[in-house]
């Protein structure tokens, strides 16, 4: 046996592999090695800007130290965008001041303006720490105030392995160049040995010709060898075909011979003992006839099924010309053979020389081992489909069958005892040589069933069609939207979806967005999911986030689901860990700042809108811009009074989020606000009491209100007018996150999936009423319907660590303290 080696091609390519990857590796080390540096070195820089820029801020003002987070601070951080952001300040006696308290600090000392980084774990992850040092130096307090910022390495990572990635590829490419030429060259070096490869693989198993040709100097003598050995071989070949041929001849002559001496003695008419052994010996003699045509037919087969020549054939045609073959052989033997089939083409790519003499032995078995006296044997051959994409030949007799403790043996030569047995053991043959399988079972005749399975062939198999998948989810949605009237509320509302099949599961889903507006999605996704019930609890933003913080401290029922317009208070959930990532290639279709950190995934696209009643101001006068609000409020101050309504951004929190948003544009907002004090304007929790306060006459303007509510009140009748402002309109989005400790993550996520995808989307846009965040929805309801409306510029906002800026404990109090002032807002104060 020749023990194969690997070829001097492969030998060749995996030593210059080897060579080439150890280098490459070595590179890549010290690539990620200066790559990190140099990341490290960019980000650093930004870091400590912000630290900077927050120990600007750094005051002692009236007995305490105060800081005002600068917004321009986490918006440098934020271009880092998938990065988590923590900030900590510390008065000189180590009391915090604002910011998280366990953030771990750099202790150097001495301390100094100078920023001094280290990585610390922190939340679960590495972060980059930047701490420096605010100098204090007033009568009442005099030391160093500490200001640490710190960033996951998330973007740094990314930067480093760019930079490592960017160093190692040319070398990759140059090390494939090289291999690919090397293995080029060997290739063209051992083309002479491919060709002898082909020329003997492309031969007759008979022809065995010498090798000629040129071949390189290293193997002519192998060749030479080769050449010398195979004309041996044919002189032994043609040595044993010749013994074969004289055989056949020789045993064929004297058993005819023996026969024919036989028929002689019986026309002489001997005494009936002798007639006996007459008959026995003409048995034995047909029986050695038949063994000696199957020991050549053998030859023959095992000869041809070595390179059988495939081609296209019908099985309904040469199954009955074989048949046709044989019917004298049947004939002379009294049976009873019958042909089944359908009709139709039975296509395969055989040969049909061996299929014939398969057939041909299935029935002479049939014939042999089925006959009864006197005649009268039944076999049944049908051709037909099989499992698996095949074709049958199938031969059944009514004999006595074979057990099938011996069907694995008999197709074995020489199997049955006096050394019988070599028909079956051809079909089998001639099945291998078709890549088929013969198959003996149990035939309903009675007797033996053999099965040969050939690949079908020669039809291209037609494709099925594709069934329709209905959209139900649409129409049910449809109708529970138009049937179901929108509600205020200020209170927490708790509403059951029952399972609609069994075994149920439970998702827990906190929602700040109207139940009534939310509701047809929630059936819609209950018919996607039938197995899920849904608990929905409608609440208040702030209450919201205060119950996603209770809970995450233990106290509470957490939710599973969390969907919520505040978008500041939702990204600072994610960035301090109360947020699981749930990774869906779904949301790869929103835009950039709809999603942050695979956390936070916004679903709708809401404009911050002006609302009118135009039976109290015409169009004509109605504003629009911000300074056209602040005008018409300076200019008749009574006729207005107690007339306007916005947010009560101390209980609301997507209120505060559209005020502080406000407030970091340069415009009118100090001046509005001051505009709304002067005119005692009105400040409440919800849109929907705003809403219905307008069109009943009880405020003529509305500032801030979310765009969808508006449009759907106006589409229902309401006497309401938008305008959308035209220095800038501001897009809010409703966000959605996975919560860290949901006892139900998987439908949670599976439900975050649904509201971001088209099917969701389009239920939001045509049935929710409310403006769809994905591309692909068009209409009025979409984002590009909205731009189309714009007269001026849109600026959603972006979910980026950026908001955290107005969630700081001494900036938002702050924040509050000068609108309320500016309002003339007491906390409690009932609305008028």
């Amino acid at each position: 046996m020749i023990e194969a080696r690997v070829s001097l091609l492969r030998r060749l390519t995996v030593r210059l592999a080897l060579v080439f990857v150890g280098g490459a590796v070595l590179l890549g080390l010290a690539a990620s090695h200066y790559g990190r540096r140099a990341a490290d070195a960019a980000y650093d820089q930004v870091l400590a800007g912000a630290a900077l820029s927050i120990a600007e801020t750094v005051a002692f003002v009236e007995g305490r130290l105060v800081v005002d987070v600068p917004v321009a601070a986490f918006d440098m951080l934020a271009l880092a965008r998938d990065d988590r952001v923590f900030y900590q300040v510390r008065a000189p006696d180590g009391a915090l001041v604002t910011g998280y308290d366990d953030l771990p600090m750099i202790e150097a000392e001495p301390i100094s303006a100078a920023a001094v980084f280290d990585d610390r774990p922190y939340k679960g992850e590495i972060v980059r720490v930047a701490t420096i040092g605010r100098l204090i130096a007033d009568p009442g307090l005099q030391g160093w105030a500490r200001i640490s910022v710190a960033q996951t390495r998330e973007a740094r990572s990314a930067l480093a392995r760019e930079m490592a990635l960017g160093a190692v590829f040319p070398l990759v490419g140059i090390a494939a160049l090289a291999l690919f030429l090397a293995g080029a060259s060997v290739i063209t070096a051992l083309r002479p040995l491919r060709r002898l490869e082909r020329d003997l693989a492309s031969r007759d198993a008979t022809d065995l010709r010498p090798l000629s040709g040129a071949v390189p100097a290293e193997i002519a003598r192998l060749v030479a060898g080769f050449n010398t050995f195979v004309g041996r071989f044919a002189g032994q070949l043609e040595a044993m075909q010749a013994f074969i041929s004289d055989a056949a001849h020789q045993m064929r002559t004297p058993l005819a011979t023996i026969k024919a001496e036989i028929a002689l003695q019986r026309e002489r008419q001997p005494a009936r003992e002798t007639r006996e052994t007459l008959a026995v010996l003409e048995a034995r003699v047909d029986e050695a006839t038949a063994r000696v045509n199957q020991l050549l037919a053998h030859a023959f087969v095992a000869h041809r099924s070595e390179l059988p020549t495939l081609e296209p054939c019908d099985l309904a045609r040469l199954v009955p010309e074989a048949l046709r073959e044989l019917s004298p052989l049947v004939l002379a033997r009294g049976a009873d053979i019958t042909f089944e089939h359908d009709g139709g083409r039975a296509p395969v790519r055989a040969d049909p020389v061996l299929l014939r003499e398969a057939l041909r032995n299935l029935v002479s078995n049939a014939l042999e081992h089925a006959r009864r006296p006197g005649g009268g044997t039944r076999i049944r051959v049908s051709i037909a489909d099989a499992p698996g994409g095949s074709r049958r030949i199938r031969v059944e007799d009514d004999g006595p069958g074979i057990p099938e403790s011996r069907r694995g043996e008999v197709v074995e030569r020489f199997s049955r005892p006096g050394g019988g047995g070599l028909g079956l053991a051809i079909v089998a043959r001639v099945a291998r040589a078709h890549h088929g399988r013969l198959a003996l079972g149990e035939s309903p005749l009675g007797g033996l069933c053999a099965d040969i399975l050939l690949p079908a062939g020669g039809e291209p198999a037609r494709p099925r069609a594709a069934r329709g998948v209905g959209a139900p989810a649409m129409l049910l949605a449809g109708v529970l939207a138009l049937a179901a009237p929108e509600t205020p509320h200020a209170q927490t509302i708790v509403e059951d979806f029952p399972a609609r099949a069994q075994p149920e599961r439970r998702l827990r889903i906190h929602s700040a967005t109207d139940l009534d507006a939310m509701r047809p999605i929630v059936e819609a996704f209950r018919i996607r999911h039938p197995e899920v019930a849904v608990t929905f609890v409608d609440m208040n933003t702030n209450d919201l986030y205060e119950a996603a913080r209770d809970a995450a401290a233990g106290a509470g029922e957490p939710a599973d689901l969390m969907i919520s317009s505040a978008m500041d208070l939702q990204v600072k959930l994610a960035n301090d860990g109360l947020a699981a990532r749930h990774v869906t290639p779904i949301a790869a279709s929103l835009p950039d700042w709809a999603r942050w950190r695979d956390r936070v995934f916004a679903f709708t696209y809401e404009p911050a809108v002006i609302v009118y009643n135009p039976s109290l101001v015409s169009a004509q006068e109605a504003p629009r811009t911000r300074f056209d609000l602040v005008r018409l409020l300076r200019e008749e101050p009574e006729r207005f009074r107690e007339r306007v309504v916005t947010y009560d951004i101390v209980d609301s929190g997507v209120g505060y989020l559209l005020a502080s948003q406000d407030a970091a544009q340069p415009g009118a907002f100090a001046n509005l606000i001051e505009s709304f004090g002067r005119v005692d304007a009105d400040v409440v929790c919800c849109t929907s009491i705003m809403l219905d306060g307008i069109a009943e006459g009880r405020w003529t303007f509305g500032y801030n209100l979310l765009g969808s509510y508006a449009q759907e009140a106006i589409e229902r009748g309401a006497n309401l007018e938008i305008v959308l402002p035209a220095d800038v309109t501001l897009a809010v989005s409703r966000t959605a996150l996975v919560s860290a400790q949901a006892r139900n993550s998987r439908d949670a996520a599976l439900f975050l999936d649904f509201l971001i995808s088209i099917e969701g989307q389009t239920v939001l846009a045509d049935v929710s009423r409310m403006f769809a965040v994905h591309p692909a929805i068009l209409g009025p309801r979409s984002t590009t319907g909205l731009e189309a409306r714009l007269a001026g510029p849109l600026r959603p906002i972006r979910l980026t660590p950026a908001l955290l800026a107005y969630l700081d404990a001494q900036k938002k109090p702050r924040f509050l303290a000068e609108w309320s002032a500016l309002i003339g807002y007491e906390e409690g104060e009932e609305v008028r």
